[in-house]
């Protein structure tokens, strides 16, 4: 479930619509940013959603649980799962927002355009 809308500017709100805009190669405006609930264990903290004008989400995970590259290879995997079209595949890109203390390291992003219901 969704948790609270972090307190972001309309110039950090910018910066995230534009470089997941051009990580995800379609035009992103993000309306506003909120806590993902994925749990009890050390990675609670460091899930957001971004939500879009539209409705349509984007999965942000700041965290890499200290494995090696491990956004990379999550990213990766995902990517082997859209190219062979598996159920519930999402795009999966890495950014980095400065603007964002957050959201300020490799940061893994997941769309697959879903709405909450």
């Amino acid at each position: 479930m969704f948790g609270a809308v972090q307190p972001l500017t309309a110039q950090q709100l910018a910066a995230l619509s534009q470089r997941l805009s051009g990580a995800l190669g379609t035009q992103v405006i993000v309306a506003e940013v909120r806590t993902v609930q994925v749990g009890a264990n050390a990675n609670m903290g460091t899930h957001f959603v971004a939500i879009q004008n539209g409705g349509a989400h984007i999965g942000l995970k700041a965290s890499d649980r200290g494995v090696p590259d491990g956004n990379g290879k999550e990213r990766l995997v995902a990517e082997v799962a859209e190219a062979l079209a598996l159920p519930n595949a999402c795009k999966a890109a890495q950014i980095a927002v400065p603007e964002i203390p957050a959201l300020s390291t490799e940061t893994l992003t997941l769309s697959n355009g879903w709405k909450a219901r």
